[in-house]
């Protein structure tokens, strides 16, 4: 375990209020507890905004706008696992790539463009897709992948294997290198893509407080990487595995206890240091976390807005229990 955590005034205030009491509520439109939908004819620069909250990315290339289907995105507009897409902006949609080394894609999750107009991706999962992504969680085994598309050759690659639901990524603030998150240890890897150490990958930041989900650089020198949930139940299910079974069972009759608490998002600087934790005992499933202009967008998988937060009221200051491994 890593150091007591020292709280910020702000962070002290989140543990007595409910997160969504701090900030205002965007609301947005749902389909069912689990989708959310963006409509086009409502599109505006801020729900655009809101689009990259819910793990789309606006491609800078000239081929149109490269997103991934994540959870919600797939379910949304009924593409649920068909790898990674080109949706260009009157709407049509193509394939790019869903296979890797003839192995299909089960559960792409998300991307990142780089410099070159080269995609950097993950699949959460090459044996269990997004409907059975608790199964996943509570196997877990290294099922993962992140992967590269150049679209000016059509080659897809595989960069990274054996990763721990790989989940969100981002590019460098120096593009020389991308951050993949892997959800079930805790972590978040960096590999590297340009430079004498390309080709290499070390840690980023370990011993998160939560799962992570997905991963945003600021462009002001923090990278938030949003918190499903606290570390809590994870780490009983390593001292004890043989609950991953039990907790399985009850989860096929719907019997399972919510564990899920906590979620948030941990700051964290160019070094790969947390400066600061948010988070709240009844939110969960906090799925991309945003910082545009002084606040600081927030959105979850299961709940019908998305949490603004004033980050001049409540400044990423204070330190967390997160911590890094140095380079080996």
């Amino acid at each position: 375990m890593g150091p007591e955590m020292e709280l910020a005034p702000a962070e002290k205030f989140w543990r007595k209020r409910r997160w969504p009491m701090l900030g205002e509520r965007v609301p947005v439109r749902r389909r069912s507890e689990m989708t959310w939908r963006a409509e086009r004819s409502q599109v505006t620069p801020f729900h655009q905004q809101m689009l990259v909250l819910l793990g789309l990315q606006d491609s800078k290339a000239d081929w149109g706008s490269s997103v991934m289907e994540a959870l919600i995105e797939s379910r949304a507009v009924s593409f649920e696992n068909k790898g990674l897409l080109n949706i260009s902006r009157d709407g049509a949609i193509q394939v790019l790539t869903d296979e890797a080394e003839g192995l299909k894609f089960k559960f792409t999750d998300a991307v990142d463009i780089g410099p070159d107009g080269k995609l950097y991706f993950t699949d959460a999962s090459y044996k269990y897709d997004v409907d059975h992504a608790f199964l996943e969680l509570m196997e877990g085994r290294p099922h993962g992948r992140f992967l590269s598309y150049d679209p000016s050759t059509k080659k897809t690659t595989i960069l990274l294997k054996d990763l721990y639901f790989a989940n969100g990524v981002t590019l460098s603030a120096d593009h020389t290198f991308v951050i993949v998150c892997e959800t079930v240890m805790m972590r978040c890897k960096k590999y590297y893509i340009q430079g004498p150490q390309a080709g290499s990958v070390e840690i980023f930041i370990d011993n998160l407080p939560g799962l992570p989900d997905n991963i945003r650089y600021d462009g002001h020198g923090l990278y938030w990487i949003a918190l499903a949930t606290d570390s809590s139940f994870s780490k009983m299910l390593r001292q004890r595995p043989w609950i991953r079974k039990v907790i399985v069972t009850l989860d096929k009759y719907g019997l399972r206890p919510k564990t899920e608490r906590n979620g948030g998002t941990i700051a964290v600087n160019l070094e790969g240091k947390a400066v600061a934790h948010y988070y709240d005992a009844d939110v969960s499933y906090v799925t991309c976390c945003n910082k545009l202009s002084h606040y600081l967008y927030c959105g979850s998988l299961i709940s019908p807005y998305i949490t603004r937060l004033d980050l001049t009221l409540f400044p990423a200051t204070a330190t967390a229990t997160a911590t890094t491994t140095p380079p080996s």
